[in-house]
């Protein structure tokens, strides 16, 4: 919590506690305002990571999910909750850069409002093979469970649909 924060909130609390003290509720509180507000400078609660942090940090990740949601978490600076509501179409495609390493592009943040944030080619290619590989090997494990009946489908996020063979996967 920053300083300034803090102050405000001792301010506020400091006249409740007075207030009760002239209504007879409290005897007293027995500080000054002085005493519990904070004094000197805020050190910073938030600082970019250095080059050789990120990449550790980037090393942690062990599976290709974890890479795409890590590139596109810090390579566009959306909040979390933004990244994780993310959805195939919201993700721009490769073949979109057209020679650019950053694109800007529209998400949903929140407050469900529309803001631009700059995607890096970089996370837009961590997300392609995370769909490409890691993704789709996960798909089609849960529809060979669901298949042989080891899940049932009401375990699981999936709508059944009807597809060309007219079974529901």
């Amino acid at each position: 919590m920053r300083k300034e924060t803090w102050n405000q909130w001792m301010v506020h609390w400091y006249q409740f506690l007075r207030y009760a003290e002239r209504k007879g509720w409290i005897d007293g509180i027995g500080f000054e305002l002085w005493q519990a507000k904070q004094r000197g400078t805020s050190e910073r609660l938030i600082a970019a990571l250095r080059p050789e942090e990120y990449r550790a940090f980037a090393g942690a990740a062990r599976t290709q999910r974890l890479r795409a949601g890590l590139a596109t978490f810090i390579g566009t600076g959306m909040r979390s909750s933004e990244v994780t509501a993310l959805r195939d179409h919201d993700v721009p495609s490769q073949t979109e850069f057209a020679g650019v390493l950053y694109r800007p592009w529209m998400i949903v943040g929140k407050g469900q409002k529309s803001r631009e944030v700059l995607w890096p080619l970089s996370a837009a290619k961590a997300v392609h093979a995370y769909r490409l590989g890691e993704r789709r090997l996960a798909i089609e494990a849960l529809k060979e469970r669901l298949r042989s009946g080891r899940v049932p489908i009401g375990q699981t996020f999936l709508i059944p649909t009807a597809n060309r063979h007219g079974t529901g996967f």
